[in-house]
């Protein structure tokens, strides 16, 4: 399956972030906006791993998890990749919590290449993505309204679990699904699909 590992959004975020993203959809510009219960801030991506993976993936998880506390995140920073001059990705960042992210993701990341789970090696940047630009059409208004939104109105989420998500791409857009929870200190797992015959993965 296609994978990542993520923070999840407090609901009060991402309904402030589905206001922001209507307010610039509104400007008309060509982008593929993001869907509100997609908004996530990712830590590690996968992309298509092979069977047994998602087990190895939990016990490197189980480890980071016994090592780690909570936090506080808070949105602020706004901009485009990979500049705003040829925007590519619509994006906001952290004005709280950010030294604290950058820290779990190392974890993260050096625990997983420890287990020989390969990840993402580029440089890891902490943001939100909202939108991905399809073509220039619109761009300078969309990067205005973002520049004019108060950055506190968004809310903040306390960080106390990393998700590990399985990403379907479909005509529609991306679906993303919860497979595991690994909540902080106690290192638990939670089983959060089902299979096709209705039964828990576990």
């Amino acid at each position: 399956m296609r994978a990542f590992l993520a923070i999840e959004l407090s609901e009060s975020v991402k309904e402030s972030l589905g206001r922001l993203i209507r307010q610039l959809q509104r400007t008309g510009a060509d982008i593929r906006w993001v869907k509100t219960v997609n908004l996530h801030l990712t830590l590690e991506f996968f992309g298509e791993v092979p069977p047994g993976t998602v087990e190895r993936i939990d016990e490197a998880m189980r480890t980071v998890a016994a090592r780690v506390s909570s936090f506080t995140v808070r949105l602020g920073e706004t901009g485009a990749f990979p500049n705003e001059r040829r925007p590519r990705v619509f994006w906001l960042g952290i004005s709280e919590g950010r030294q604290n992210v950058c820290a779990l993701r190392e974890t993260i990341h050096g625990v997983l290449s420890v287990a020989g789970i390969a990840g993402d090696d580029k440089p890891f940047e902490p943001h939100i993505t909202l939108g991905r630009v399809c073509s220039s059409r619109g761009t300078e208004e969309a990067l205005a309204v973002l520049h004019t939104v108060p950055q506190e109105e968004f809310g903040a989420t306390r960080v106390e679990r990393v998700t590990l998500f399985r990403s379907d791409l479909r005509p529609e857009g991306a679906v993303h699904t919860p497979v595991r929870e690994f909540a902080w200190r106690t290192g638990r797992k939670f089983a959060l699909h089902q299979t096709e015959e209705g039964q828990e993965h576990v």
